[in-house]
């Protein structure tokens, strides 16, 4: 998944328990007053939807800076893309700035899924991309 969001300000991290961590930005992750997620981050929800999709016993820890209806618009998007609530946990704020979803496998580390399959996230990070062709 890492190499569909390069050029972009997420960060995904492959931890020993097989689990992947995902840490989007705040600034891409929703307005200041807003429990809608952004464009950015509903696109990062879809790719996480589809791995999940690809491993039914896997579920996702969902963690955001800021008032808990965040979390729950976040639950809300990913049932829209198919993810069973009963596979989304709300996990404690974390302390930095960024929205976390964490998807802990089932049997099979998410490492070894194949996503080279899967199609990059289109216009998700336009200014993103630009800045990063543009710097030599």
């Amino acid at each position: 998944m890492q190499a569909l969001f390069d050029g972009t300000p997420v960060s995904i991290v492959a931890e020993a328990d097989g689990a992947m961590r995902v840490d989007v930005p705040m600034v891409h992750a929703f307005d200041e007053k807003s429990a809608a997620p952004r464009p950015p981050l509903r696109a990062v929800m879809d790719k996480v939807a589809t791995t999940m999709g690809r491993q039914s016993s896997s579920k996702v820890h969902i963690a955001t800076p800021g008032p808990t209806a965040r979390s729950a618009a976040m639950r809300s998007y990913l049932a829209t893309r198919g993810v069973i609530a009963l596979r989304v946990v709300v996990a404690p704020p974390p302390s930095g700035e960024s929205v976390t979803l964490r998807v802990v496998p089932g049997p099979t580390a998410i490492e070894r899924l194949d996503d080279r399959a899967l199609p990059p996230p289109t216009g998700a990070f336009p200014a993103s991309r630009a800045a990063s062709r543009a710097t030599p």
